[in-house]
């Protein structure tokens, strides 16, 4: 997981051409940075709950 350091936006990494990062957020979407950094706790929770809360509210919740 890494962080756009010009967005914030916070993605898994599925490309590196050596300048630029490919990055992938939980929703699927794709976007190329330069400017990159290690997210903070707060930013790596972020998506997790947010995925989490997207299952439980299609039925899927463990609770």
């Amino acid at each position: 997981m890494t962080t756009d350091a010009r967005t914030g936006r916070v993605g898994i990494v599925t490309a590196w051409d050596g300048v630029l990062l490919t990055l992938k957020a939980p929703n699927d979407d794709v976007w190329e940075t330069g400017s990159f950094r290690r997210p903070t706790a707060r930013e790596r929770l972020v998506p997790l709950v947010a995925e989490a809360n997207k299952e439980s509210h299609q039925g899927r919740g463990s609770l």
